[in-house]
């Protein structure tokens, strides 16, 4: 590596040296210290007294002196194990001692370490062991290898099993497939052994099926068969398996869809054309009914598919569910643009218009282009605004045309229209009321300047009277702004009055008053008289009560404020308000089906029958419940309570019949309808938990699964959460699988163990569990065993340590950093701002400090690590690069051991620390002895020198520049 001409220094300048985040630079393996700048590359800490260093991109070892011991020759190394280290040249592995010679060729593609005695070793791509002398002791017959420790290893046998072996390759345990263990058991003799369980399928109606293990990847479920992935040769290929894993078609497709209605979309790979893909449908037996023709084929949300060609022309043609025909089209692949009913094709430039058709239909061709789409029930209107100046703040005329399943009801050609009226509105009605009257209201309204208007009966007649007025009001019959149940008869306004026509046009309601609403659940509300009345849809008029903020909530009931400022119910019976009797204290809620309304009382929410205003669930949850709807259909209610937890509060969901009973205590974090007929609930517990309850409550499946979703045919594809346990070095298991991380392991004998209800407990190798509630106490406690909590306010901490047994065994001041380490612990103070931010404390209590160090790490070997930030008056002016700390070492009683002086450093390993010093790396001794240093001889070439500053590699370097 070459240093330009300007960096003439044996060494870097104070202010050229730059650190940045290993990240950054990839292939980084060992050093947490690094210097883009530094002549040694990477230098990695000591292990069995010789550290591995890279130098012009080849590696080699340094002793503890600073020695080199192995010349830097080889394309990269491992640390020594066992009086070994593997080392690579063109990409082949070998061994040698600690005196640099070659024990063991270079003949293996991969190795692992020596570890008690013997290495992994890859022959012909399959793994065995080997000894010092290179005898292979165990034959490589396994697929993976892992290190021996505690006198067995992890490997894995062509069935992809995983087994427990002893040094003699004597297997003691053979796992489920399922099974797999950490390559390493842990300090305490134990690996963390994860349990996979494969995806499966149940039904509704309690059958319950597994999917295969034969499949490469998780099979997908699609009406009654299973489409499975399976790598052949190295390509991945689809086929498909009945339910008792037959296969029904091998895999020969490169892609295959989920069925529909019987049919797939499936692409097979012609590898002699240039287009090499294609895309037909296949039946269920593999056979193209559709042959493989496309481009690109896709399924529509409404079932119609788009089969798109490149040759001999561009062209898409459009098919139907059972892959027919429909019409062929220039124009590219593109979506159904409606819903409902009709389905909507636009066309494209070079193929104009649109094409329409109505459910079971045949396809139509319109020559409107590019219009605006809105259909109710069976009828389409398709709507476009001329290309024509227009004055008056009037929309201009538009095109449009009606249609319902018969073909073309009316359009702006018609004689009846053009030259009469401007544009058209469908009606969109909903509610109860609507579906029990439906010819209280027309099927569209027609509209001249926004003064004349006329109706479009559903006999399809226009109709309209000299009297009858424009309203903006009126729009709200099309656009229905807010949602809630929209009803006849349809208000009308006859001069500056109101009243209300049905769906051919007659009078229901005389028009009598100042104001009129849209009725809704059978009322409106009005002005007669210059008085507020409720007016039925019938035409009789009842007197408000008194109060405010009255609604319409369900057929013919209405709630609101009284004088006191108090809940009323109130119903309308011919003609007549009946006021319900209501709790005392009672606050209706916003939520209303069925008969059964949300109400509080004294902050606690139940259900309340609108019937008799009695309790029908008692109030009981801290939040209102929320009906579970699948359309209109109410599945049931989901109660809800707010609970408060250790560090946060959570809402739980219950469920309760449509009835108003409770079937469920709330203990979800959530519950959704799953399934289109709302045969079962989704319910979560955490973040995601899963698990499945029927409508009555019971559960199906419980939660401790990953996912469930609905596929097709009452089936519901669950994958199951994988589970951690322990087993031992005699591949017993310790802990039985569950829902556990076990991530504390390198530190103490048994694992924090949080669920999502912040409950903890701790998970014992030998399988003693201890909770708060029922702690145990544990033979051995350390400190470094302990754990902590941080107590108190933002500038009053304290650091609470308890051990397995949930007893208390110190308090400090101030706010831990970090586990024990070497029987100390590191604090910070809060003393920031006084320049004391951090302090050392003992097991036993004793507190060193408050300490001037920015940052101190745990004790290594006796010294800790310091970060201290360099003050301004020691800066250099106009140092743009200088860095703004420096580090150090000092002993457990605060004292400086080593100065901080050194741009970065790393933690003591073997007597010996790597630091950073005038950009380049070097070793130093617990006495802050300077043992290797790197640089750069004429700013050029890379060189070592020992502590005194000689250059001892390379060997022929010449004096001067």
């Amino acid at each position: 590596m070459k240093r330009g001409k300007h960096m003439s220094k044996l060494y870097l300048s104070w202010f050229m040296i730059l650190l940045l985040p290993l990240s950054l630079f990839g292939e980084v393996r060992c050093n947490k210290v690094y210097s883009e700048f530094s002549a040694i590359e990477e230098l990695c800490p000591y292990n069995e007294g010789l550290a591995a260093f890279k130098i012009r991109d080849q590696w080699g070892f340094v002793d503890t002196s600073g020695k080199i011991v192995v010349e830097p020759t080889y394309d990269d190394v491992r640390d020594f194990s066992s009086g070994l280290a593997a080392v690579i040249i063109d990409e082949k592995y070998g061994f040698i001692d600690k005196s640099g010679s070659l024990v063991i060729p270079m003949q293996y593609t991969s190795v692992e370490s020596f570890s008690e005695g013997l290495a992994v070793v890859e022959v012909e791509g399959k793994y065995g062991y080997i000894d010092a002398t290179n005898r292979l002791i165990i034959p490589a017959i396994y697929e993976r290898a892992q290190p021996f420790m505690n006198g067995v290893a992890v490997v894995e046998d062509e069935a992809k099993r995983t087994l427990l072996i002893e040094k003699s390759g004597k297997t003691i345990k053979t796992f489920d497939s399922n099974v797999s263990l950490d390559g390493w058991n842990q300090d305490f003799g134990h690996y963390v052994a994860t349990v996979k369980y494969p995806p499966f399928l149940i039904n509704v109606d309690g059958r319950r099926m597994e999917f295969p293990y034969e499949a490469d990847n998780n099979p997908t479920y699609s009406e009654g068969v299973l489409i499975v992935n399976k790598y052949i040769n190295n390509e991945s290929l689809y086929g498909i398996m009945d339910l008792n894993e037959k296969w029904l078609v091998e895999p020969r497709f490169v892609e295959l869809e989920a069925y529909s209605s019987g049919l797939a979309i499936a692409t097979i790979e012609d590898k002699s054309e240039t287009h090499n893909r294609k895309s037909g449908l296949i039946d269920k037996g593999g056979k193209f009914v559709v042959a493989p023709i496309y481009d690109r084929l896709e399924r529509s949300d409404q079932g119609t598919y788009f089969g798109h060609q490149t040759s001999p022309e561009e062209k898409t043609d459009v098919l139907d569910a059972a892959g027919k025909l429909l019409f062929s089209t220039k124009c590219g692949i593109y979506p159904s643009a409606t819903e409902g009913n009709w389905k909507t094709y636009p066309g494209c430039e070079g193929d104009s218009g649109i094409w329409v058709m109505h459910l079971g239909g045949k396809p139509q061709h319109l020559s409107i282009t590019e219009p605006e789409i809105s259909q109710v029930g069976d009828y389409l209107l398709l709507s476009k605004k001329k290309d024509q100046e227009y004055t008056g703040g009037y929309d201009a005329n538009e095109t449009f045309v009606l249609l319902d399943p018969h073909g073309i009801v009316l359009s702006s050609e018609d004689s009846d229209v053009q030259g009469k009226y401007n544009w058209v509105r469908l009606i969109t009605s909903k509610g109860e009321q609507a579906n029990a009257n439906p010819y209280l209201l027309p099927a569209a309204i027609i509209i001249k300047d926004y003064e004349q208007i006329a109706i479009l009966t559903q006999d399809h007649k226009i109709l309209t009277q000299k009297e009858w007025n424009y309203e903006s009001e009126l729009l709200d019959y099309s656009y229905n702004s807010s949602g809630e149940a929209l009803e006849g008869p349809f208000i009308m306004k006859a001069g500056e009055v109101w009243g209300a026509v049905d769906g051919q046009g007659r009078w229901v309601i005389q028009p009598d008053f100042e104001r009129l609403t849209l009725f809704r659940h059978g009322l409106a509300f009005a002005t007669f008289h210059d008085e507020e009345v409720i007016v039925d849809n019938s035409g009789r008029i009842i007197p408000f009560p008194p109060g405010r903020s009255y609604r319409r909530i369900a057929p013919f009931l209405i709630t609101g404020m009284d004088e006191s400022e108090n809940s009323v119910l109130y119903r309308v019976t011919e003609g007549k308000l009946e006021k319900l009797s209501l709790p005392s204290g009672v606050i209706l809620g916003e939520h209303i089906e069925q008969g059964l309304i949300t109400a509080q009382i004294d902050e606690k929410w139940g259900l309340l029958d609108t019937r008799d205003g009695q309790w029908t669930l008692a109030p009981a949850y801290s939040t209102e419940p929320e009906p579970l709807l699948q359309g209109a259909h109410l599945i049931g209610w989901k109660s809800k309570v707010l609970v408060q937890l250790e560090k946060s509060s959570i809402e739980l969901k219950g469920l309760i019949s449509p009835l108003g009973k409770e079937l469920i205590k709330p203990q979800f974090s959530d519950i959704v309808i799953d399934y289109q007929k709302g045969e079962l609930l989704r319910t979560t517990k955490g973040s995601q938990n899963e698990g499945l309850i029927d409508i009555n409550g019971k559960e199906i499946l419980p939660n401790i699964h990953d996912t469930i979703s609905y596929t097709d045919h009452g089936w519901y594809l669950a994958n199951r959460k994988e589970e951690k346990g322990l087993i031992n070095t005699r591949g017993e298991w310790t802990v039985a699988p569950g829902p556990y991380w076990f991530s504390q392991l390198d530190k103490r004998p048994y694992s924090r163990e949080e669920n999502n209800d912040e409950k903890v407990q701790h998970v014992h190798v030998d399988g003693m569990i201890s909770t708060k509630e029922k702690p145990q106490p544990m033979a051995d406690d350390q400190p470094s065993y302990w754990w902590f909590v941080i107590e108190g306010t933002y500038d009053d901490k304290q650091t609470v340590f308890y051990g397995f047994d949930w007893k208390e065994r110190l308090r400090l001041e101030g706010e831990a950093t970090d586990e024990f380490s070497e029987g100390w612990i590191v604090l910070n103070t809060g003393e920031k701002k006084r320049g004391f931010p951090t302090a050392l404390a003992n097991s036993a209590g004793k507190v060193v400090g408050p300490l001037p160090y920015e940052e101190i790490k745990p004790m290594h070997n006796g010294l800790f690590r310091v970060k201290k930030s360099i003050p301004d008056k020691q800066k250099k002016g106009g140092d743009e690069y200088k860095e703004s700390s420096v580090y150090g070492f000092i002993n457990s009683s605060g004292k400086v051991a080593i100065p901080s002086k050194f741009e970065a450093a790393d933690d003591f390993s073997e007597e010996r620390a790597i630091v950073l010093l005038q950009g380049n790396l070097g070793v130093i001794d617990k006495s802050g002895n300077l043992l290797l240093h790197s640089g750069w001889h004429c700013g050029e070439d890379p060189i070592l020198l020992d502590g005194k500053g000689k250059i001892i590699w390379p060997k022929n370097v010449k004096p001067g520049c």
